[in-house]
């Protein structure tokens, strides 16, 4: 374990400082230097936050952040915050509200110029009827328009100097949008509540701060939409075998590579130790990927060294001996009560970072087994990303403001925990206690995880694990791929009535490996494609699963 650690420092080595890591003297630095105006500007954050969050605490995070970002480019935020099941309806009531207020103005304008065109229609009639008129006089009053100087402008501060003053919202405003899961993104972007950004010029500010992942990951059709939160990508799962029992049964767990290959000690640690349970929890069969969710009857299994560019179709899962036997093995320790509510296990799944065997110190009880490396999927990439609305009153100081909750540590912090001695305090560790609820957000959906301080659920040096596991991530070979449309609406709604029927059949089965291998049977058999499961599958049939997935690999794989 040491010495992977020490390949991965190394293999990290070049990438740490550019991929998360900048102390502050790089943050203050790294602005852009494009700022849209020299004149002050007004725009909206609108975002999820907890349902204990109060007015106040809101009224003073924004002034704090408004310290930073007035400092920085001139931009005051005005926080527009809702909790998770109103924030949809809102963004939807907000959208409406805008375009009523364009349609209105369009109207005035449209009503004006009218007005404008009968005056000067009667002005013109008017004056062809006068008489005497000299040939060296012009009667038509010029149209002129008053300029005003672009000039910045000010106001008095509440000790009598002059400052910038910063303009009132007019009317309804939408400027920078919080979105949570792809689900989200796509939804906003066919709805048109969002608006193409360029990365041209922030980008490269970005990419020293961003995993390549997510300065990637915030496009919907080839198109980016949104800046995607910098974050660990995932975690690994570890089984932890209890080393007296495994010596004891003589259990060689060198060559475990899965639950199934423990079979035979957790049955004899069931038979022969009362006092000890054979697992501490359920866990999926290792490296298991669902392409229409978690649990469904189509995926297939990757490999521990699996690559990105690696075709991986979908199959039926119960056509995946392993799967089947993991889970048959998962019922016979149920149905014995072998699974949970003990105080010592002979095999524990636990979570972890690529860190943990060692600062746990878990090789001293336990052999330790590599279960899963951590997977990349739309789930853990998509917690949290900003968007820019397709109705902002400046795209350039938005994308000013999503930079700096990506760089810059401090604006990060009052955003994610809210006021220091109020709302928060330091550990030892430097990690963030929460002193009180007022102000509740969740930590992935206030920028870039990896820079400024975290809570203290997260461990110390949480960034620094991020920078070397994010680069042993797997990338599910399902992620981003947009399986149900318009086109597919069809096929994906037989898929999921075919997935519950078979799930259920396959539950509800005395010998479910009998009943797997004459299904995966007769699938095979069915070379006229009948079967509602085959035309799902068939790679021949319009808009079915493997069809889609060809179409989806080969559009990220050109040849």
């Amino acid at each position: 374990m040491k010495k992977k650690l020490i390949s991965l420092a190394l293999l990290a080595g070049l990438l740490i400082s550019s991929l998360a890591g900048c102390g502050s003297t790089e943050e203050d630095a790294d602005t852009l230097d494009t700022a849209s105006s020299t004149k002050t500007a007004t725009i909206t954050l609108t975002a999820i936050t907890g349902n204990s969050t109060t007015q106040d605490a809101i009224q003073a995070v924004q002034d704090a952040m408004n310290k930073l970002t007035k400092s920085e480019y001139k931009t005051q935020v005005i926080l527009q915050l809702k909790t998770a099941d109103e924030y949809v309806d809102f963004i939807d009531s907000q959208v409406e509200a805008i375009e009523a207020e364009i349609a209105a103005k369009e109207e005035a304008a449209a009503k004006a110029k009218e007005e404008a065109k009968a005056r000067k229609e009667a002005e013109k009639a008017a004056n062809a009827n006068k008489k005497n008129r000299s040939k060296w006089t012009t009667t038509t009053k010029a149209e002129t328009e008053e300029t005003t100087a672009d000039t910045q402008a000010m106001t008095l501060d509440e000790f009598g100097r002059e400052v910038a003053k910063y303009p009132e919202l007019e009317g309804t405003s939408l400027d920078i949008v919080f979105v949570t899961g792809y689900d989200m993104l796509k939804d906003f972007v066919e709805k048109e509540y969002l608006q193409p950004i360029d990365l041209t010029g922030s980008g490269k500010i970005l990419s020293k701060y961003i995993y390549p992942t997510f300065m990637n990951a915030g496009q919907v059709e080839k198109t980016n939409y949104a800046v995607v939160n910098n974050r660990l990508l995932g975690e690994y799962t570890y089984l932890l075998i209890d080393k007296e029992l495994a010596d004891k049964y003589n259990f060689n767990t060198k060559d475990v590579d899965s639950l199934i290959k423990c079979e035979e000690f957790l049955d004899a640690v069931a038979a022969g130790e009362p006092d000890v349970v054979p697992l501490n929890e359920a866990v999926d069969l290792n490296y298991i990927q669902y392409c229409l969710g978690e649990g469904t009857l189509f995926g297939n299994v990757i490999k521990a060294n699996h690559v990105s560019t690696n075709r991986i179709i979908p199959r039926s899962v119960l056509s995946i001996e392993d799967y089947v036997k993991h889970h048959v093995l998962l019922d016979k320790l149920e149905a014995a009560g072998d699974i949970g509510g003990g105080d010592r296990y002979a095999v524990e799944v636990r979570k972890g970072y690529i860190t943990t065997p060692e600062e746990e110190n878990w090789e001293e009880k336990y052999y330790v087994v590599e279960y899963e490396k951590p997977i990349c999927t739309d789930d853990t990439v998509f917690s949290g990303m900003f968007a820019v609305s397709a109705y902002a009153s400046d795209v350039e100081r938005c994308m000013e403001i999503v930079t700096m909750l990506n760089t810059n540590g401090a604006l990060r912090d009052i955003y994610a925990f809210g006021i220091e001695g109020v709302n928060y305090e330091h550990n030892e560790d430097g990690t963030v206690h929460m002193l009180n609820n007022d102000w509740s957000m969740d930590f992935f959906h206030t920028g870039n995880t990896l820079i400024g301080s975290v809570p203290e659920t997260l461990p110390a040096n949480y960034a620094e694990i991020a920078k070397l596991q994010n680069i042993e991530t797997l990338t599910s070979p399902y992620f981003m791929w947009e399986y149900r449309n318009e086109e597919t609406e069809t096929m994906y709604q037989l898929a999921m009535s075919v997935s519950e029927q078979y799930l259920a059949e396959y539950e509800a089965a005395a010998d479910k490996i009998a009943y797997a291998a004459e299904l995966t049977a007769a699938v095979k058999a069915d070379k006229e494609k009948t079967m509602d499961i085959s035309k799902v599958l068939n790679a021949d049939t319009d808009n079915s699963l493997m069809a889609s997935y060809g179409d989806f690999y080969s559009s990220n794989n050109p040849s």
